[in-house]
């Protein structure tokens, strides 16, 4: 319930900025996504500032941001364009390709759990809570599981957490 540290975004007067979602990595690195320039923006552990990371001509609408244990590979949501992998190391960006039948648009909220990525979807109709399960390279979405869907009572998801297998 306090303050612990402050860490600022440089001025860009050229570029307008909408920062969304955050994840952190398991070295403490801090990543926002920013859904106007569009930028992924990293605040490297014990950091003050965050600067521009990784932007690629995929990125268009970011959203949720997922980075797989041994922080090596970060998932991300693109609203208009789908989940994108980035490689955290060399900060290549790939698209997922999806399985005939799934959709991976209309991604906001995203998180990993073990071998799948959860997602709320809330582009589609109805919006819904979704498992996309991957392949073992993690760049195929092999089928996509509809784990809840309740537009009476809640018209338009957008976040979530993750607690233990809840």
């Amino acid at each position: 319930g306090r303050l612990v540290r402050r860490a600022w975004m440089p001025r860009d007067s050229s570029t307008a900025h909408t920062f969304g979602d955050v994840a952190v990595a398991p070295n403490g690195d801090v990543y926002v996504s920013d859904s106007e320039s569009p930028w992924i923006h990293r605040l490297p552990q014990g950091g003050d500032a965050f600067g521009a990371f990784v932007t690629h001509p995929l990125f268009r609408s970011l959203q949720g941001m997922a980075i797989t244990p041994d922080g090596h590979t970060m998932f991300v949501a693109d609203y208009s364009h789908g989940l994108l992998r980035v490689d955290l190391r060399s900060r290549s960006v790939t698209a997922l390709r999806a399985a005939q039948g799934v959709t991976l648009l209309g991604v906001d909220g995203l998180y990993l759990r073990r071998d799948a990525l959860i997602a709320v979807q809330n582009g589609v109709a109805p919006p819904r809570l979704v498992r996309f399960c991957l392949d073992r390279a993690g760049d195929v979405v092999t089928r996509a599981e509809v784990l809840d869907r309740n537009p009476a009572l809640v018209d338009e998801p957008t976040l979530g957490t993750i607690v233990g297998d809840s």
